[in-house]
């Protein structure tokens, strides 16, 4: 059996991937998660083994806490975990305290802290197979890393996340993601549409909460309310439940990740991290548009639709009246054998030694 351990509240997107691809090579797995994504796992988990983390509010309890989850793996007879998000410090800590106890493989969401942190060094000294979300990041790391790792798309999801029918009313552009002017371009989607003649039923759905601590809904209400959009835009306030996001996905005409030069985080996605919306397209096979300096990888190539930054309002303006071009792009999502559940599960049972 394989333990698969999430100690934040976050990354669960991935969670049934690995399952899937653990069972296509025979192997039960049993998860040990967040309360936050325990609360969660009758829809995004359904019918997987799962047991929720009772974490220690005092940094004191922390050791007794991980003793604990070693000798609850340890009676469970568990020799192999699979720390889904493989970074920071209780990872750390859990390693340190478990040692040799385990066969461990790390899913590695930012290849970069592999150059940098002191504490992924640590890491590291345990954990010497890690599985990262792209072939761009792997090759990126291949410079200067000698850990093994391989790369592995978690595409797959339960039947309780795709079963919304898929809608044909309207052409709705989906940016997936709390609403972070850190992270996405909206300025140049939003000026790129201003004064365009849209059609009424082009919307553009910002699926994420637009109002936290870092959140943006001033300034991008602001930006479409100049450009008379506030018709063409869905919003969310609050946290987007699982049922309205996947509901919301499965209505996308395209996905728009908005990682453009020069902005945001860009040079981190470029090399070394993942957007969701990348998968999430993927694993839905809805048309991914990107900025065309990702055309440079294959797998972008094989799989996605580019645009020039000065010309993303008219680009989707075209999709909008030749949706063959979304259906081809659908196809060749289809197509790519990256996506296989054959070739994944082989890589799975190979990195994380099945």
């Amino acid at each position: 059996m394989l333990a698969v351990l999430e100690f934040s509240a976050s990354h669960d997107e991935c969670l049934w991937s690995w399952k899937t691809l653990a069972e296509a090579n025979n192997k039960d797995v049993i998860f040990f998660v967040h309360p936050h994504i325990a609360k969660r796992a009758p829809f995004i988990l359904p019918n997987a083994k799962v047991v929720a983390f009772d974490l220690p509010e005092k940094t004191l309890d922390r050791f007794r806490f991980l003793i604990q989850i070693k000798k609850q793996l340890k009676s469970l007879g568990i020799k192999k975990v699979l720390f889904n998000t493989a970074t920071g410090s209780m990872v750390r800590d859990f390693l340190l305290i478990s040692g040799r106890s385990f066969l461990y493989t790390g899913v590695l969401h930012d290849g970069e802290k592999l150059k940098r942190s002191l504490s992924q060094a640590t890491i590291s000294r345990w954990i010497k197979h890690y599985i990262v979300l792209s072939e761009p990041i792997k090759q990126n790391i291949s410079k200067f890393s000698k850990l093994k790792t391989e790369a592995v798309y978690p595409v797959y999801f339960p039947s309780s996340l795709t079963a919304f029918p898929r809608s044909s009313s309207g052409f709705r552009v989906v940016i997936p993601g709390q609403l972070e002017l850190a992270r996405r371009d909206y300025p140049t989607l939003i000026n790129s549409l201003k004064g365009l003649a849209l059609p009424a039923d082009f919307k553009l759905i910002f699926l994420g909460k637009s109002r936290h601590a870092q959140g943006s809904r001033t300034e991008v209400e602001a930006l479409l309310q100049e450009a008379g959009m506030m018709d063409h835009a869905i919003l969310f306030d609050d946290f987007v439940d699982d049922h309205t996001f996947y509901a919301e996905l499965q209505k996308a005409s395209l996905i728009l990740p908005l990682v453009h030069p020069g902005a945001g985080h860009y040079e981190s996605y470029f090399r070394y991290q993942v957007t969701g919306s990348w998968n999430l397209a993927f694993g839905f096979q809805i048309p991914l548009l990107m900025h065309r300096s990702f055309e440079g990888y294959p797998i972008f190539r094989e799989t996605s639709l580019f645009y020039a930054r000065e010309e993303l309002g008219n680009r989707l303006l075209d999709l909008y009246h030749q949706p063959w071009r979304l259906e081809n792009a659908t196809e060749r999502i289809k197509a790519c054998s990256n996506f296989e559940l054959e070739v994944q599960a082989e890589k799975f049972k190979e990195i994380a030694r099945l």
